[in-house]
């Protein structure tokens, strides 16, 4: 698990990067659409600030992802504790909030996908910023299959305090997507 988490760390490090280089870049470069062969040099990326995001999505989804770490935490700490049924609604809650985070993003990336479609000198980094969020939201969806799971065979009373190793590395990878969307936001809050 650890091997895993270093790996996505990686990519995720490495895109955030890859956004700040093209932020502070002096140009952009890009292909033509009309003509894949050539290359388009925008002179300057966008001044800073004037990236507009769905804010206010964008703050729902990082409070449904930070509760959504809360009740990960609650479930570790109940199935440890032998509280069997606040374990299991720890984990229900847990998936729950992480289907309401997939949802709260897909207006957010329609927006995003909208400014990227618009064709002014700003949609290259939408495209970047859509990129990014799309990423994530597809760790969010891929994790909600073991945390599904999970939640299936809690429901079979299939863990306690003395096994829970699927509970625990499904708790690691969801903390790790909630540091990964903190530190995006606030990359993008910052540098936009």
């Amino acid at each position: 698990m650890y091997l895993f988490l270093a790996a996505l760390a990686m990519l995720f490090v490495s895109s955030m990067l890859g956004y700040v280089l093209v932020r502070w870049s002096k140009t952009i470069t890009r292909y033509d659409p009309t003509d894949p062969q050539r290359i388009i040099q925008e002179p300057t990326a966008p001044a800073f600030g004037t990236l507009e995001f769905p804010l206010l999505g964008l703050l729902l989804s990082t409070a449904i992802i930070l509760a959504s770490s809360v009740t990960m935490h609650l479930a570790i700490k109940n199935v440890q504790l032998e509280r069997q049924k606040k374990f299991r609604a720890s984990l229900i809650a847990t998936l729950v909030l992480s289907i309401l985070f997939c949802i709260v993003q897909t207006p957010c990336m329609v927006s995003l996908l909208s400014a990227h479609d618009a064709g002014n000198i700003n949609n290259t980094m939408y495209g970047i910023v859509f990129f990014l969020v799309l990423i994530h939201a597809l760790h969010v969806l891929g994790g909600i299959i073991p945390l599904a799971v999970t939640t299936y065979k809690a429901g079979q009373h299939r863990y306690d305090h003395e096994h829970y190793g699927p509970v625990k590395f499904v708790g690691m990878y969801w903390h790790f997507l909630d540091g990964v969307w903190l530190f995006m936001f606030a990359v993008l809050l910052v540098v936009r």
